[in-house]
């Protein structure tokens, strides 16, 4: 009678590991429509900033600042603004350098995350920022930025979501110590070496290489606009 009563209980043991597999599968499964959803917005989003920064452009071809050409305040927005688009297009290469190859497989706290979390996304904010005052308007760079926060915001807030997910307390010690945006260079603190993605650091180069172009394309607008080539319909502080 031993043996009777215990068959059958060994004979029970696989079958609820066997089911427990079965139930994460259909988790899986369950899942994939709500990533599939995801992705649709994030790409939807990706869209609607590149469409709004496009017409934005458009706009601006026929567009001139109404401040006087030769004076201070002129020259003052248009310093600021190339000084913004050079600290954009080198903090990216920079940022890129560390976290390039290496988003999900570990926290990076060293280099320029170690004075922000988002390095990436406040030297975009700065091209935004540039490319601006760089047109020398304070409506157009105005616009842009809202640009920058409408499109940009979310994702940002996501991320933090996925990291806190990912590194779990790890995160949540550096989000204690590190602020998200504004830098804090006194934090700053790096290793002798790191590990390097050369693809993707080309990538970062050839994206800095645009926004250096940017500053050009101003230049040569207001260059068309002051020699009538291009016609102006409309001025704006």
């Amino acid at each position: 009678m031993t043996h009777n009563v215990g068959t059958p209980t060994r004979s029970l043991a696989p079958v609820g590991e066997d089911a427990a597999p079965s139930h994460g599968t259909d988790d899986a499964i369950s899942l994939k429509p709500l990533r599939e959803y995801r992705r649709y917005i994030e790409r939807i989003r990706l869209f609607s900033a590149k469409l709004a920064v496009w017409l934005l452009v458009a706009g601006c071809i026929f567009v001139h600042h109404a401040y006087r050409e030769d004076g201070f305040f002129d020259l003052a927005l248009e310093l600021t603004g190339s000084a913004s688009l050079f600290l954009a297009a080198i903090g990216r290469v920079w940022s890129a350098g560390y976290i390039a190859g290496q988003k999900d497989s570990r926290l990076i706290q060293e280099g320029p995350y170690s004075i922000m979390r988002h390095p990436l996304y406040f030297f975009s904010f700065l091209g935004f920022l540039g490319a601006g005052l760089a047109m020398e308007s304070l409506v157009l760079t105005a616009a842009l930025l809202i640009i920058f926060l409408l499109t940009h915001l979310p994702v940002i807030i996501r991320e933090e979501q996925r990291l806190r997910q990912l590194f779990d307390q790890d995160y949540l010690h550096y989000v204690r110590r590190v602020p998200m945006l504004i830098p804090k260079p006194w934090l700053f603190r790096c290793s002798k070496s790191t590990e390097i993605q050369c693809r993707a650091l080309n990538r970062a180069v050839f994206d800095a290489s645009l926004i250096g172009l940017v500053f050009v394309g101003t230049q040569l607008l207001e260059w068309c606009h002051l020699h009538g080539i291009i016609p102006v319909f409309f001025h704006v502080y």
